[in-house]
C-alpha cells in the first residue's frame, strides 16, 4: 500500500488517461536496453564536447534525451537500480531493497539480491560453481518477462553484463539466458536456472580467451592530457586532487605477471576495457541467437559494469572517470554502427540509462570546505550497541542487539531483542533516536513510521523512503546520512537519497519517438512502460513507472 500511495503522489501531475494497448511500429524487431553502472546524469553534457558523432551524440540527436531523470527511492545501489530499470517498479514493489539484505524471520539469514534458490554456475569447473544465482528474488515481472507473455516463446530475452545482478535483474525469470563475467576465472558464466549447461556460443567465446587480449597493455588517456579533467566539485582544483591521487596514468594491465591471472582480471574490470567484453558478448548473442531477425521482437540488456568500478576507485572528479566515460561513448558508437549493419537501427528500440549516480569523494569535499565525512559502519554499530546495553541491559552469550548496518537499512537482532523482553517496536524507536546522535547522520525513521498512513506524503524524502521499503527485507530503521558523507573504504560511494546518487541520464532512440532534448522531471522507471507502448503491450497501471508520453508521436500515445 505504501508503494502504491507513493507512486500516486509522485506522478499525479504526469499521469494522463492511458490507452490499454498501443499499436507498435510493425518493423520493431529488437529492444536493446543499455545500462551504464554509476553514470551520473550530468556526465553527458559535461563530456559532450569530447564525444564522437556516433555514440551519445547519436542518441541525443536522433532520439530523445531526458536530462532531468532522477531515481525516486533512497536505496541507490546496483541491485535496486537494475531491478527498477528492468521492471519499471520501485524497490517497494519489486523487492530488491539492496545488494544484500537480512531476513530476520530466517535466523538472520543474509540474502544476496540474485541468490535465490539452489542452482549452480555453468561455464566453470565444478569446484568453482557452488554460488547459486537466479532472479527468484524479484517480486515483479521484468519487461522481458512481459514480452515473453505477450509475444510468446518466439520472443527471446537475454541479459549480458560483467556483474551477475546486472544481467539477471534486467533479464528476469522467463529469460532465455543471463550471461555475466566471473573475474576469478576470466570466463563468462550463467546459472543452471537458465539451463543445465552454458550456451555453446558462450563456451566458444571463453575458449578463444578474448578476455586476455589486453594482457600486458596499458590504460592511458585517450585524449591529450590537457583536455582533462572535468571537475564537478566546486573548489576541487589540481592541488586538492593530486593530494589524494598523485599518479593517474598510465595504468598497466597485468604488470609483473607472466600469464593472465586474477590480478589481471581485476585490473581489466577496473578499466574501460571491461566494457569491450560486454559489447563483444552482446554482439555474439545477437548473432548466435538470431535476435532481431523476425517480426517477433526480442529483448537484450547490455549492462556496462566497469564504469562503476572505476567510479568507486577514483571518484567522479577524476581523470579516470572522464576517460572511461569518453571511451564508453566510442564503445557505444561502434556497437550502434554494428547493430545498424546487423539488424538495422530502424528495427530497434534503443534505451539507455544508469542504475544510480555517485557522490563526490568525502575527503575532497572536506578539503574544499564543503564539509562531509566518512562513516565506519563497524564503529557506528558499536556505538549503538553500547547505547542499547546501557538502556536495556547486556545480553547473555555475547549476543548483540545490532545485527548490521547495511546503509540505508539498520537491522536489529530480533532474537536478542525478544530475549531481553523488549518489544521490537520499542527497540526500533530507540535505535532511530540514538543513530541520529551520531555525527554525519541527518535523519532516521523506524519501519512503523514508514508503514504508517500518510508517511509518503510528508516530503520528497519521505516518499523516496517509502518507495524503498519492502518488508520483510527492509531493515528496522532507515538511516539517511548527511550531504557529502560516505560509507566504507571505497573512494567514492552511492547509496543514499541524494541528488548526486539519483540523477541519471535517460535516452531513447526508436521509431515513434520525437527527437529532442527534454527537461521534464521524470523517473527512469518510466522507460519500461514507454517501451511497452512502443511495442503495443498492455499498460501495467499498478507499477510505479509511467510512460514518457511527451516523447511519443501521437499514434503511440
Amino acid at each position: 500500500m505504501v508503494g502504491k500511495i507513493a507512486a500516486v503522489v509522485l506522478f499525479v501531475a504526469q499521469s494522463a488517461v492511458w490507452a490499454e494497448t498501443a499499436k507498435p511500429p510493425s518493423d520493431t524487431r529488437l529492444v536493446v536496453m543499455i545500462v551504464i553502472d554509476q553514470f551520473r546524469g550530468d556526465y553527458p553534457e559535461a563530456y559532450q564536447q569530447h564525444f564522437v558523432e556516433g555514440g551519445f551524440n547519436r542518441l541525443m540527436r536522433d532520439g530523445a534525451w531526458l536530462t532531468n531523470a532522477k531515481l525516486q527511492y533512497g536505496c541507490t545501489a546496483t541491485g535496486p537500480g537494475h531491478a527498477s530499470l528492468g521492471t519499471g517498479a520501485y524497490p517497494s514493489q519489486h523487492g530488491i531493497v539492496g545488494n544484500n539484505w537480512i531476513l530476520p524471520k530466517e535466523a538472520g539469514h543474509v540474502e544476496y539480491c540474485c541468490g535465490g534458490g539452489e542452482f549452480k554456475l555453468t561455464g566453470l569447473d565444478p569446484h568453482m560453481a557452488d554460488s547459486s544465482r537466479s532472479p527468484l528474488t524479484l517480486k515483479v515481472a521484468t519487461l522481458g518477462d512481459r514480452m515473453k507473455a505477450h509475444f510468446g516463446d518466439k520472443c527471446q530475452v537475454w541479459g549480458t553484463a560483467l556483474k551477475d545482478r546486472a544481467a539477471i535483474l534486467t533479464a528476469g525469470q522467463k529469460a532465455d539466458g543471463a550471461i555475466w563475467w566471473h573475474p576469478a576465472s576470466g570466463n563468462f558464466v550463467s546459472s543452471t536456472f537458465y539451463g543445465e549447461s552454458l550456451p555453446n556460443w558462450v563456451q566458444a567465446f571463453n575458449n578463444e580467451r578474448f578476455v586476455d587480449r589486453y594482457f600486458g597493455k596499458e590504460w592511458d588517456r585517450l585524449l591529450d592530457a590537457g583536455a582533462y579533467p572535468t571537475r564537478f566539485l566546486k573548489g576541487c582544483d589540481n592541488d586538492v586532487w593530486r593530494k589524494h591521487n598523485p599518479m593517474a596514468f598510465p595504468k598497466p594491465l597485468g604488470a609483473g605477471q607472466s600469464t593472465p591471472s586474477v590480478a589481471y582480471y581485476g585490473a581489466l574490470y577496473a578499466s574501460p576495457f571491461g566494457n569491450d567484453l560486454v559489447f563483444e558478448l552482446a554482439e555474439r548473442a545477437i548473432k548466435a541467437q538470431s535476435l532481431g531477425t523476425d517480426d517477433v521482437p526480442d529483448f537484450l540488456s547490455v549492462c556496462l559494469s566497469s564504469n562503476d568500478v572505476v567510479g568507486h576507485k577514483y571518484g567522479p572528479d577524476s581523470d579516470e572517470v572522464m576517460d572511461c566515460s569518453i571511451r564508453t561513448d566510442r564503445q557505444i558508437a561502434a556497437f550502434l554502427d554494428w547493430l545498424d549493419r546487423e539488424v538495422g537501427l530502424k528495427h530497434c528500440i534503443v534505451a539507455l540509462s544508469s542504475d544510480h549516480g555517485v557522490g563526490p569523494v568525502a575527503e575532497f569535499t572536506v578539503d574544499c570546505g564543503h564539509g562531509g565525512g566518512r562513516h565506519n559502519t563497524g564503529k557506528l554499530e558499536k556505538k549503538l550497541e553500547k547505547a542499547f546495553c546501557a538502556k536495556f541491559g547486556e545480553p547473555a552469550d555475547d549476543r548483540k542487539y545490532v545485527r548490521e548496518m547495511m546503509f540505508p537499512w539498520l537491522y536489529l537482532d530480533e532474537d536478542t531483542v525478544k530475549a531481553q523482553s523488549v518489544s521490537l517496536a520499542d527497540a526500533a524507536r530507540f535505535a532511530r533516536d540514538e543513530v541520529v546522535k551520531i555525527e554525519g547522520i541527518e535523519k532516521a525513521f523506524d519501519v512503523a513510521e514508514i508503514a504508517s498512513g500518510g508517511f509518503a506524503t510528508q516530503s520528497d524524502l519521505h516518499r523516496q523512503i517509502a518507495n524503498s521499503y519492502h518488508p520483510p527485507r527492509s531493515g528496522h530503521v532507515y538511516v539517511h546520512w548527511d550531504r557529502f558523507w560516505a560509507k566504507g573504504r571505497k573512494v567514492a560511494v552511492h547509496g543514499a537519497a541524494m541528488d548526486y546518487d539519483q540523477h541519471v541520464p535517460v535516452m531513447f532512440m526508436a521509431g515513434g519517438i520525437k527527437p529532442g532534448k527534454y527537461d521534464n522531471a521524470v523517473c527512469p522507471t518510466g522507460m519500461v512502460p514507454t517501451i511497452s507502448r512502443l511495442l503495443g503491450m498492455p499498460d501495467k497501471n499498478e507499477l510505479a513507472g509511467r510512460p514518457f508520453n511527451f516523447i511519443l508521436n501521437q499514434s503511440q500515445k
